[in-house]
């Protein structure tokens, strides 16, 4: 009898085993940037992102407040997050530049504002944002109810945020780009974080430009990115069949090399199109 009831026990601490959630990862401290950067031994890189070519399609969207809800409520317009801005010259505004190939001991020195997003009114401030791999980002909302945010991408997240101006944070300890969307039905609801280990990323401006003073000497592969806003799937709950979430196209994306010698400028131009989706 003795022998079974060991065996039970060691089924229920087994049951046990399997059934405990994995510990939180533990953060990992920023990561130093410009141990080894000498300022005279750099030059500069003045850069600009254009659209080429026709605009893709950009899905409309519209729905109810509260998707989740059962409630009756009226169906608005909704902005899609991913809309094109192209300047009538051809520069592409929000798109995410980086650096690839680099030693952040190289790089300049780094000591960026804490980065923290905003959501009111269902809609984030900022939509784009950079951050130093390791940082934490602040997830904040001012509206009158409870929201739910997930991260997708480089980083995989859930955060609930139960009331206004009670802000969580979240780090980030993988280089990439993650998606911050909502959990909660607002499937317009999208924001993009641009995580890398130095400080040469950016989100272009409205003329689609973007510069960096002071670059190591080298040869680099320059990436830049925009999301596509075309939707190529739907996601309805099966209550109120409503869309609660969707699925956006492929994203836009392009690189090429470039080469940064000591006192010049380089000045790549990155081109984006339809058929340059990689």
């Amino acid at each position: 009898m003795s022998r079974w009831l060991a065996l039970i026990l060691l089924l229920l601490l087994g049951c046990e085993e399997t059934l405990r959630l994995p510990p939180e990862p533990t953060p990992l401290p920023p990561v130093p940037s410009g141990s080894q950067f000498v300022a005279q031994d750099t030059g500069r890189l003045q850069g600009q992102v254009r659209w080429l070519g026709p605009l893709p399609a950009h899905s409309t969207l519209e729905s109810v407040d509260q998707p989740l809800e059962l409630a009756s409520l009226p169906i608005r317009p909704r902005p899609n997050p991913h809309r094109l801005k192209v300047s009538p010259e051809g520069g592409l505004a929000g798109a995410f530049v980086w650096l690839e190939g680099i030693d952040p001991a190289r790089a300049p020195p780094w000591q960026p504002e804490p980065a923290r997003l905003t959501i009111q009114d269902r809609q984030f401030q900022p939509q784009r944002l950079v951050l130093r791999l390791g940082d934490s980002l602040t997830l904040q909302s001012r509206d009158p109810f409870p929201h739910t945010l997930q991260g997708r991408g480089a980083s995989y997240f859930n955060v609930t945020i139960p009331r206004s101006e009670q802000p969580r944070q979240r780090a980030l300890t993988q280089p990439g780009i993650v998606e911050v969307r909502s959990g909660s039905g607002a499937f317009w609801t999208r924001a993009y974080v641009l995580v890398q280990p130095h400080p040469l990323l950016a989100v272009t401006d409205a003329q689609g430009r973007f510069a960096w003073e002071q670059v190591p000497p080298g040869r680099y592969r320059l990436q830049a990115w925009h999301p596509n806003p075309q939707v190529v799937r739907y996601e309805r709950s099966p209550d109120t069949r409503r869309v609660v979430q969707i699925t956006f196209g492929e994203a836009f994306s392009t690189s090429c090399l470039i080469e940064v010698q000591t006192g010049q400028t380089a000045r790549p131009e990155l081109l984006l199109s339809l058929g340059g989706v990689q």
